[in-house]
């Protein structure tokens, strides 16, 4: 819904702010979910395989709104081993952390790709059966319990919009202008000062 979003979407917003030390590339494809068996699943797309291609040092995932859909969410029992393949992919890695705390901080410190969960934008309307209920109750758990299990960090979108519906627009779900910027800003807050 963005106009030109190509320079006013999110990631083209983190790049300008950024400046020229960073290279952000959006791989991003409206209406994917988390899940392999959702209708539109992310990981079948060329988009997934050129984000895996790129190699990136920083991977930030924000999925899950749409996995909220009943015809999705019927397969919720696999959200988390779809997430966590997702990650696994990006930083392989991730697979082999030792279980002991002290040798699973220290190989957490040396892995070489960020990954950096986005929660779900709260869904203010029920627009194309996107679930609130869903999205607030069992979607952001399951990836607050994978950036543990995972060392990583999260944006939490969700309370950052929880009182704001005026940054989205009046479908209640997508980022306005105003949203984008908030979004970036987010981003740019945890990696400069993490």
């Amino acid at each position: 819904g963005i106009d030109m979003a190509s320079q006013h979407g999110y990631p083209a917003l983190l790049q300008q702010k950024l400046g020229k030390g960073y290279w952000v590339k959006n791989f991003g494809v409206s209406g994917r979910t988390m899940l392999n068996k959702g209708d539109y699943s992310y990981m079948n797309e060329m988009a997934w395989r050129d984000a895996v291609a790129f190699q990136p040092d920083i991977v930030i995932l924000k999925l899950g709104t749409n996995d909220s859909k009943p015809q999705n969410w019927k397969h919720g029992a696999e959200f988390k081993q779809d997430l966590v393949q997702m990650i696994t992919t990006f930083c392989p890695e991730l697979k082999t952390l030792p279980k002991n705390k002290k040798k699973r901080a220290k190989a957490l410190a040396e892995v070489k790709t960020k990954i950096i969960l986005c929660t779900p934008i709260p869904a203010f309307k029920q627009s194309w059966d996107i679930n609130e209920t869903i999205i607030a109750n069992e979607i952001i758990p399951i990836q607050q319990e994978v950036a543990s299990e995972f060392g990583l960090q999260v944006i939490d979108l969700h309370t950052l919009f929880a009182n704001d519906e005026a940054l989205l627009f009046p479908d209640g779900i997508h980022p306005n202008a105003k949203g984008m910027d908030y979004i970036s800003d987010a981003v740019l807050d945890l990696l400069l000062n993490e």
